[in-house]
């Protein structure tokens, strides 16, 4: 099915995702897993694009705009927020489950 909505990612996602790929490529020295995870998310990117509402809404104090959603892609969270009126996905941010998200999305302003 091919969607109608685009998507684009802050500089804070890109940052994220250059942070997380390299982390796992370098430092834990498997390059295999950081690329199965790089095609994880495109592949939930590409799904969320045919179905963005199916993510789970974020209902967090620190978040403020209204229809943050988020899914779990492995070990990792991926925060985007979706305009029907310009068929448009941001891609907020991709965030590793187990570090505090709640001073994580203060820090996000959004």
């Amino acid at each position: 099915m091919a969607s109608e909505y685009k998507y684009e990612f802050t500089d804070s996602v890109s940052r994220d995702l250059d942070d997380i790929l390299n982390y796992i490529a370098g430092n834990l020295k498997n390059p295999n897993a950081a690329k199965d995870l790089f095609d994880g998310i495109k592949a939930e990117i590409t799904n969320i694009c045919s179905f963005p509402l199916s993510g789970e809404e974020v209902t967090n104090e620190f978040v403020i705009l209204q229809g943050v959603r988020r899914v779990t892609i492995g070990n990792y969270n991926l925060y985007y927020y979706p305009e029907k009126n310009k068929k448009k996905l941001t891609v907020l941010r991709i965030i590793y489950g187990k570090r505090n998200l709640d001073y994580i999305l203060r820090e996000m302003n959004i």
